[in-house]
């Protein structure tokens, strides 16, 4: 196991690594369990196997695959996650790339893309994309949304905003709203225009001035 403080270059391990922060760092690669105590910022930093972060982290390039949980905001120029995450704070990136069984407080981003079973509560990005046969409950709010097809999801609030065929969902406000076929959806509220494919079946369709919930806005 090692044990590292303050400032440090470049870490490629294999194995168990506990770094206490506050620190800063170029590299750091971990195959192994990695554990961060304190707030951390820096270059890359990647694990394979298991991450804990208990204070801040804010880098250009974060990769995790295998199982994090963060109690401080985590801060990425680039985010990957794949496998199970827990974040308790905010998730602020440019891009991220979220699949597995993941659950998040608050995610801001430029653009988002998510598959799997996601616990989301609050999404804030300006393009949100939703891979099909994901399951992701929360509310999601985008300039531009996009809901692949057989994907469940709770609300969605956007500028431009597309559901796949199939899709299982609770309320869908946008100004521009498509709708695709087979889809089943509680309530539409549109601003400007809404098409709803054949099959698909809306419980309430309904024409509003402006967004009840806008991007960019808490």
């Amino acid at each position: 196991m090692i044990h590292v403080s303050k400032s440090i270059g470049e870490i490629r391990v294999g194995g168990d690594v506990v770094l206490k922060g506050p620190l800063t760092f170029d590299i750091i690669n971990v195959a192994g369990s990695l554990k961060i105590e304190g707030d951390a910022k820096g270059g890359e930093i990647s694990a394979s196997g298991r991450a804990v972060f208990l204070g801040n982290l804010k880098a250009d390039e974060c990769s995790f695959a295998g199982s994090i949980k963060a109690e401080g905001v985590i801060e990425c120029s680039d985010l990957s996650v794949a496998g199970e995450g827990r974040f308790s704070n905010l998730v602020k990136a440019d891009e991220i790339h979220f699949s597995g069984r993941i659950w998040s407080e608050r995610i801001e981003c430029d653009e988002g893309h998510f598959s799997g079973d996601l616990s989301l509560k609050y999404v804030m990005c300006d393009e949100v994309f939703i891979e099909k046969e994901s399951k992701v409950s929360g509310v999601i709010i985008g300039e531009e949304v996009l809901i692949g097809r057989k994907a469940e999801v709770d609300d969605v609030y956007g500028t431009d905003v597309v559901i796949g065929s199939d899709v299982k969902a609770n309320i869908v406000e946008g100004v521009d709203v498509k709708i695709g076929d087979g889809t089943r959806i509680n309530e539409v509220r549109y601003v400007k225009d809404v098409k709803i494919g054949p099959s698909a079946k809306v419980r309430s369709l309904k024409k509003i001035d402006e967004l009840s919930r806008k991007p960019g806005y808490s």
